[in-house]
C-alpha cells in the first residue's frame, strides 16, 4: 500500500479539486514535493503540476536526474 501512497494521494487531490477522471485541467502547486513522485502522479489530472521543496539541493539534483524528460522542467536553485 506505501508504494501506492502517491497514487492515492493524487487521486484524492484531484478528487477534491473537482477535476474529473476522464478529463485533466487546471493546474496544481505541490509543495513540499521531496523527490517528486506524488508531483509526478499529479501530472495525470492536471495540465500544468509545480513541485516546491526546500530540500538539500544534492537531493534536489537526483530528482531532476530521475525525472529528466524532455516534458518536464526542473530548476534548482541553491540558498545560503
Amino acid at each position: 500500500m506505501l508504494m501506492r501512497f502517491p497514487v492515492v494521494c493524487a487521486d484524492t487531490l484531484a478528487a477534491a479539486a473537482g477535476v474529473c477522471p476522464a478529463a485533466r485541467g487546471g493546474r496544481a502547486l505541490d509543495v513540499g514535493c521531496s523527490v517528486g513522485r506524488t508531483t509526478f502522479e499529479l501530472t495525470q489530472h492536471f495540465d500544468e503540476v509545480v513541485g516546491l521543496d526546500f530540500s538539500q539541493v544534492g537531493a534536489v539534483e537526483f530528482c531532476s536526474c530521475v525525472w529528466a524528460w524532455a516534458w518536464l522542467h526542473v530548476h534548482v536553485c541553491g540558498c545560503g
